[in-house]
């Protein structure tokens, strides 16, 4: 285990035994990077025992040891206790001195102690000191790196702060946090940048992409930290994750990985220059937020950009894999062309020759075949039976189309016939085939041309792959993306994004519109007096019978616990009350039956709203629709009310 890890640093090791100058040279600059951006963090630190909302440093140190190696640590006890020293320092008397040297000193321990152990552990964990190619790589990232590592450089400069008497007990804890939070923050959004540059991975999109991308992404921070809004909201900053796929798609990951930087900066500014959606928060949430907003976004777009260089890795290997058997089958067709050329090939090497293409085949969880020019089967691979579950010798004279439901076979002959008319190959083409048990498979088929000796087209030879799990679990998770997992019903993003459209569309077209918002009356006290399990299917017997009572064209999504919204198109505010007051009715009268022989009745609070204005937004008819909701709340609840002022 030991081993493996030190075989990971021996390059460094080689360099700094062939010229130690070189390693107190690492270890100075690392000392003197350690204390020039611990002052620049400790220019925004909070009282008491001045600790940063983000320490610089816990990302550099970090990179600096996946990078150099262990040897390098010097220079981070250095720099942590000299920049210590001078955060703490006290002249007033001798004792003040001695424990501003003491807590200084015990700082540098923990910071060093926790790179170390936390680098560790990555290394034993990723065997690379790369851990961005994989997602479990980046999970031993956080686990180590960021919170490990932080965790022991809190646990030691937090607890010298307070046996040193710069702290209280009361303000142990809260110190404790900030503490680790802001040394987690730094680590995830530098240590990356930092690995991905020095890694020098490929490189991805042209200088001037790069550059119109970051414009765009300081512009759209600015609007999504709310700096330029007079009401800045938190929902605007949902904006920044759909913008930085841009990078994860198009660039490489040192681009990704300073998008995160860059936010991460303008994110901290807001706060500092008391601007944006942050500075409209209570003071002490201030800080808190802030910490939690970059951690979650700096880790969502790691985990992103991981996922899509698996992916991109993957689907490589699946080509080359892909390419590979299709150049065995080419290969073999030259190989048969040729030889045919020569007059009477060598029978014992043809059947050499077959004999080893039917051994791919046999072996192959890929299905190998070859048709004629008119798509009829002339043979079929053993790898047929386990994903169709047809014999090989059942397919022959059989069309491929055969195979399909009659619209995918037109639609799927019609490509195939392009490709057969001009005798190119054709790679990757998805199709659905339907098994012998009526199942169906989704496919991916490659195939290449056949000639016979005198270069006539003879048909094609090729392989089917089953990619049905893979598009299964595509669709499971845009199903987990779009929908509500308790009830079934749309989430409130997706609601949002599709009642946006349908509100647009309404304005397009001067079509009627009413938006309804509906909560449950008393809901916490089914909670409280039955469980949440009980609660559980109040919700789900509700959206039932709001399924059961709207048009199927009505737009329903569960936007809260136990609040819905419905978007009614074409529909006026005299039909909205009357299907408004149909739904509170319906739901009034059902019974909702639960364990035990335990039945439930609840009523909801309806608010109403109609399209009154040619440019209202989605949030103005929310906002209408919830205080018609708060007012039918505040006047007896069980009953519609509506306002479109």
């Amino acid at each position: 285990m030991f081993e493996s890890i030190i075989q990971l640093q021996q390059g460094n090791r080689a360099l700094y035994n062939e010229n130690p100058l070189v390693r107190w040279r690492d270890i100075v600059l690392l000392a003197i990077l350690y204390f020039v951006t611990a002052r620049i963090g400790q220019l925004f630190a909070i009282p008491p025992g001045n600790v940063t909302p983000v320490w610089i440093p816990s990302g550099i140190i970090v990179a600096a040891i996946l990078y150099r190696g262990y040897e390098i640590w010097p220079g981070i006890f250095i720099g942590a206790f000299t920049g210590n020293i001078w955060a703490y320092f006290i002249s007033d008397n001798t004792l003040a001195l001695v424990h501003s040297v003491i807590a200084g000193f015990f700082n540098g321990v923990g910071d060093t102690l926790g790179a170390v152990i936390g680098v560790y552990f990555i290394l034993l964990k990723c065997k690379t000191p790369y851990p961005f190619n994989r997602t479990i790589h980046l999970l031993y990232f956080v686990l180590f790196g960021a919170l490990l590592s932080s965790s022991i450089s809190a646990g030691f400069g937090v607890s010298a702060l307070w046996a040193n008497g710069f702290i209280s007990d009361m303000q142990f804890n809260n110190v404790l946090a900030t503490w680790f939070t802001g040394d987690a923050v730094g680590t995830v959004i530098l240590a990356p940048f930092i690995l991905s540059l020095v890694n020098s991975p490929n490189k991805m999109g042209s200088s001037r992409e790069k550059f119109v991308y970051f414009l765009l992404l300081v512009l759209i921070s600015i609007f999504a930290l709310g700096v330029l809004a007079d009401t800045p909201k938190s929902t605007f900053l949902f904006l920044l994750l759909p913008f930085t796929l841009w990078a994860i798609l198009r660039f490489d990951q040192h681009t990704v990985f300073g998008s995160i930087l860059l936010i991460s900066v303008l994110s901290i500014s807001t706060l500092l220059l008391n601007v944006g959606w942050f500075s409209t928060l209570d003071e002490n949430r201030q800080l808190t937020e802030l910490q939690q907003f970059v951690f979650i976004f700096a880790i969502s777009v790691m985990l992103l950009s991981t996922l899509q260089k698996e992916r991109s890795n993957a689907e490589n290997n699946l080509l080359t894999l892909n390419e590979e058997l299709v150049q065995i089958v080419t290969d073999r067709t030259k190989d048969i062309h040729e030889k045919n050329r020569q007059l009477l090939l060598d029978q014992e090497v043809l059947k050499e020759s077959e004999q080893r293409f039917r051994d791919v085949a046999s072996i192959s969880a890929d299905w190998i075949w070859e048709f004629d020019e008119n798509a009829h089967f002339t043979y079929a691979s053993e790898g047929i039976r386990g994903i169709l579950g047809y014999a090989p010798e059942e397919l022959l004279g059989k069309s491929a189309f055969d195979l399909m439901h009659k619209d995918e076979a037109q639609k799927v002959k019609q490509e195939f016939d392009e490709f057969a008319k001009q005798g190119k190959p054709f790679r990757q083409l998805e199709n659905i085939k339907v098994d012998n048990y009526g199942k169906e498979h989704v496919m991916m088929s490659s195939g290449v041309p056949v000639y016979d000796n005198k270069g006539n087209f003879k048909g094609y030879r090729g392989v089917d792959r089953d990619i049905t799990e893979q598009k299964s679990m595509e669709r499971n998770l845009l199903q987990q993306a779009h929908y509500d997992y308790l009830t079934g019903v749309y989430n409130r993003g997706y609601f949002m994004l599709v009642a946006d459209k349908e509100l647009r569309r309404s304005i397009r077209y001067n079509n009627e519109l009413s938006l309804l918002m509906i909560d449950v009356d008393f809901f916490k006290a089914v909670n409280d007096r039955y469980g949440h399990s009980a609660g559980d299917q109040v919700l789900i017997e509700l959206t039932q019978i709001c399924k059961n009572t709207l048009r199927h064209h009505d737009i329903l999504g569960r936007i809260g616990g136990e609040e819905f919204a419905v978007l009614l198109p074409e529909t006026d505010k005299d039909k909205a009350i009357e299907v408004a007051d149909r739904l509170r009715e319906n739901i009034s009268n059902a019974v909702i039956n639960f364990a035990d022989g335990i039945d439930i009745q609840l009523s909801v609070s309806i608010g109403v709203t109609h399209l009154c204005e040619k440019e209202t937004s989605l949030d103005k008819l929310l906002i209408l629709a919830d205080k018609a909701l708060y007012e039918a709340k505040e006047t007896g609840r069980n009953k519609v009310c509506f306002d479109w002022t």
